[in-house]
């Protein structure tokens, strides 16, 4: 067994580049290889991971994956069939691509790269039973685009994509019925109802969270049913006590 593991350990560090590290995911063993000079995933994406619902042999497709981390996250602990993550910055998705073979998972999370409006060609039209996202959060032009490098801000500023597109790209991929999770700030949530109704996608669900009690909503966990008939559950507010070290 020891000499299993070392060689299974050899065989992960052998797909670490200059500079990369194996971050644990705390969870059935898996690791994450996380590059300090792109975006590294914040605890947003944690907890649409949490809020996602995944049941026995569905299909899952995560929009703008990053380096994997919902698809990893959901491969842990969902029955998902086949989750495929897509993502534009290559870096990015070479990092992606090397966790899931580290942890075995190549055969069952597949990474694509490329733009989320065209993924539709590579995975299937309403191909989808479940989408993620963890978009971009800002327009383009507003807020403080401060940041240390610039994968960071393309993952936080609308650049490469909005909330337009982001939806018109999910709803390309659901089946009729199939469900859309996504996190977002929560002074969009006009314009995140506008898009999905355009789109034929329902906001079914509904979940404010809340850095501290005192403090208001800053992010909101959505969950959309494409078709879906109107009427939205409104879940307690999610109060995350310690600093989270969010998008903002």
């Amino acid at each position: 067994m020891q000499d299993f593991e070392s060689d299974k350990e050899r065989t992960s560090c052998a797909l670490l580049l200059p500079g990369e590290r194996f971050d644990d995911l705390q969870i059935k063993g898996l690791r994450i290889i996380q590059n300090p000079r792109l975006y590294c995933f914040s605890s947003d994406a944690v907890l649409l991971a949490d809020f996602t619902r995944v049941r026995y042999n569905e299909t899952v497709a995560d929009l703008g994956t990053g380096s994997g981390i919902i698809a990893f996250l959901l491969a842990a602990r969902t029955k998902a069939k086949l989750i495929y993550g897509v993502e534009l910055q290559e870096g990015l998705y070479d990092t992606a691509r090397r966790s899931a073979e580290a942890n075995g998972l190549d055969g069952r999370v597949k990474i694509i790269r490329g733009d989320m409006r065209e993924a539709y060609k590579a995975i299937g039209q309403e191909s989808c039973d479940v989408v993620t996202v963890n978009p971009p959060y800002r327009k383009e032009g507003s807020g403080d685009k401060s940041a240390r490098n610039e994968s960071t801000r393309r993952a936080r500023h609308e650049i490469d994509i909005d909330l337009q597109g982001v939806i018109e790209s999910a709803a390309r991929l659901l089946k009729f019925g199939g469900r859309l999770y996504m996190i977002h700030q929560s002074q969009r949530l006009d314009d995140i109802f506008k898009c999905a109704n355009e789109h034929n996608i329902a906001v079914k669900t509904v979940r404010l969270i809340q850095p501290t009690p005192e403090k208001p909503p800053h992010l909101v966990l959505i969950e959309g049913v494409r078709g879906g008939k109107s009427g939205v559950k409104v879940m307690a507010p999610l109060i995350i006590s310690a600093k989270i070290g969010n998008r903002e």
